[in-house]
């Protein structure tokens, strides 16, 4: 039974490495197998697909970075440090797992039919509820603009630490410190303009 896990484990490790160097559409089976060490039918005893394979690798993977996005959510913190708590966290993961981002940004959401796709937006819409929530509780505190739509926040929100991630794990000259996290933060939270021009 041991041997059978750090077979496993192995095909899951060499998977990370060929899915964030040449995609999830380049690589095959065959190729994974022979990086393990394993015939192609050993490969096919541990996962039955390439599909089954990467669900069971992003499962893995992304259960520690969901806890860790959970817990921010779950924080009684006011709304405002939860949005600066889940910038600090979306950059901390990305430095510690830098090849599954790759993987994830990777994705072709458009040209992948697999249903895997699908399972793994699903896994990620409670981030997206969570933050309509927090913009909602900010509201409702008195904290944020009361013409703030969520509709519209979200996807800025998301779409700045998204390219923050992707310039990070293509190797621009960028640092994910907590530092520039605020800076992220204090953007969003007073904008461009001075006092003097609101």
């Amino acid at each position: 039974m041991e041997n059978v896990c750090c077979t496993k484990d192995r095909i899951i490790d060499i998977a990370i490495e060929m899915f964030a160097k040449k995609g999830y559409e380049n690589v095959s089976m065959n190729e994974i197998a022979k990086e393990v060490g394993i015939s192609k039918p050993a490969i096919y005893y541990y996962f039955e697909s390439k599909e089954k394979l990467f669900i069971e690798m992003m499962n893995v993977v992304t259960e520690k970075f969901l806890n860790s996005i959970e817990e921010v959510f779950e924080k009684d913190v006011p709304p405002e440090q939860k949005l600066l708590n889940m910038i600090e966290t979306m950059f901390e993961k990305t430095k510690e797992k830098p090849k599954i981002f790759r993987i994830i940004h990777g994705l072709n959401i458009e040209d992948t039919k697999a249903e895997f796709v699908l399972k793994f937006k699903d896994r990620f819409r409670f981030i997206r509820e969570n933050l309509r929530k927090i913009i909602i509780e900010g509201k409702n505190s008195g904290k944020f603009r009361q013409d703030i739509d969520p509709e519209v926040f979200i996807p800025c929100f998301n779409g700045s630490i998204s390219l923050h991630v992707i310039r990070y794990i293509k190797g621009d000259d960028i640092d994910l410190s907590r530092e520039r996290a605020r800076k992220v933060w204090d953007l969003f939270l007073k904008g461009l303009l001075t006092k003097q021009e609101e």
